[in-house]
């Protein structure tokens, strides 16, 4: 079936407009053909009905009576009466549709659930009545196939082994004094390829931070080590390996991020040899000198490069300097990748009255925030962009926000802010 005509509010990326879809007054924004609707419903109810683990439903719709009837009485038993339709369709114009196309088609993974919120949100703010539930679920499975296309990834498993490990780098018994005053543990989460060998990535903090320490040791492993592809979605093709080894268990979150792509995640029954050798090498570093605290982690780099002759940090920097300019490859890997941002810190947050979130210093915005004003939310911030923040709304993605300080004239966003 072909899909209405839609203008240029139907690419990708978030409608940059902000309008509201119920107020386009426009003499070509028309209401559906009751046939266009009948065909999306019966399509909706024929996806439901066969593979009901992938789709959630609305309440009305009952999936194993509706199976059950069409074993019985053929395909027929998906077609609502036109009145049906017209009830459920009533309010879905072309703004609507194009509307729902950009909320449900884009990289940021929305539900259909979440793009009935915004679309009730929308439709309050107006003056309109809301549309149907069953609507806008039936018009999000329509489009499986266009959100299928434009959220593409390109996923290359190896049959290699990652090993996730921590070291301590200085604790409150060691001959640093400010340590000993705040009685902190400074440690490193390292992700190791145990097959190549080499360091895929470490980073460095405080023990209280160490389940995001070891989160963000994963995501940087899995950025690193996507490569340019032509014939991969976006130019990219991520390589990920078959299993992680922890020696400590991960945070839900990070343990959701594994299975979403297909990487099994094992706890570690014996040390391995060359974790130990690092922690040996590490003593050895701090028996002969003092090591500063803000050049603990620059002192563990160069280790990894002496022992793995490279070390993370210029694996990045090499890739950067070779690989950098191609479009694909300088986006943002969370930006392009949504299953990365389970390994982003999740921080609590408020939206504003003023339909802003405040975080770290910045005030993030979006059109869409202001129907929730006052609303409790979860953030996750860019790694690579400050400027972006990612919004839940009690447990879903609701939107991208960016931070207005760092907005340009031209309508573009500084990355970050100076001297970060």
């Amino acid at each position: 079936m072909n899909k209405p005509q839609s203008n240029a509010m139907t690419v990708s990326s978030e409608n940059p407009s902000g309008n509201n879809p119920f107020r386009v007054s426009s003499a070509f924004n028309l209401p559906l053909k009751a046939e266009t609707c009948q065909q999306i419903h019966a399509d909706a109810l024929r996806r439901a009905a066969w593979n009901p683990e992938a789709y959630a439903t609305p309440t009305g719709v009952h999936v194993t009576e509706l199976r059950a009837h069409a074993r019985r009485y053929g395909p027929q038993v998906y077609l609502a009466h036109p009145a049906e339709i017209e009830r459920l369709f009533r309010g879905v114009t072309l703004s609507v549709y194009q509307e729902i196309e950009s909320l449900f088609c884009s990289r940021l993974g929305r539900s259909s659930a979440i793009v009935y919120q915004i679309l009730q949100a929308m439709a309050l703010d107006a003056g309109k009545a809301p549309i149907e539930e069953e609507a806008v679920w039936a018009i999000c499975m329509h489009l499986e196939e266009l959100r299928a296309q434009r959220t593409a990834v390109t996923l290359e498993r190896s049959s290699s082994t990652w090993w996730l490990a921590q070291l301590v780098l200085a604790s409150s018994s060691g001959t640093d004094g400010a340590n000993d005053r705040t009685g902190t543990q400074q440690i490193a989460a390292l992700v190791i390829d145990i097959d190549a060998p080499r360091a895929l990535a470490f980073r460095a903090g405080e023990r209280q931070v160490e389940a995001e320490l070891s989160s963000l040791a994963i995501y940087d492993a899995i950025a690193l080590e996507r490569r340019p592809a032509p014939l991969g979605a976006v130019g990219l093709v991520w390589h990920v390996p078959s299993c992680l080894v922890v020696e400590k268990e991960l945070p839900e979150d990070c343990q959701h991020g594994c299975s979403s792509l297909g990487v099994s995640v094992e706890q570690a029954t014996y040390t391995l040899p060359l974790v130990e050798e690092l922690r040996v090498y590490w003593a050895g570093e701090q028996a002969r000198r003092i090591i500063p605290p803000g050049r603990r982690a620059l002192v563990f780099e160069s280790l990894l490069n002496r022992v793995f002759g490279t070390s993370p940090q210029r694996a990045r920097e090499e890739r950067e300097r070779a690989l950098g300019r191609l479009a694909g490859y300088a986006q943002d890997p969370a930006e392009l990748f949504l299953a990365l941002r389970a390994f982003l810190p999740a921080h609590t947050a408020m939206i504003g009255q003023d339909g802003e979130v405040a975080f770290d210093g910045l005030h993030y915005v979006d059109r869409v925030l202001s129907y929730w004003a006052g609303s409790p939310v979860m953030v996750r911030r860019s790694e690579q962009i400050e400027a972006v923040l990612w919004v839940y709304l009690q447990g879903e993605i609701l939107c991208r926000a960016r931070a207005r300080e760092l907005a340009r004239r031209d309508g573009s966003y500084r990355a970050a802010r100076a001297g970060r």
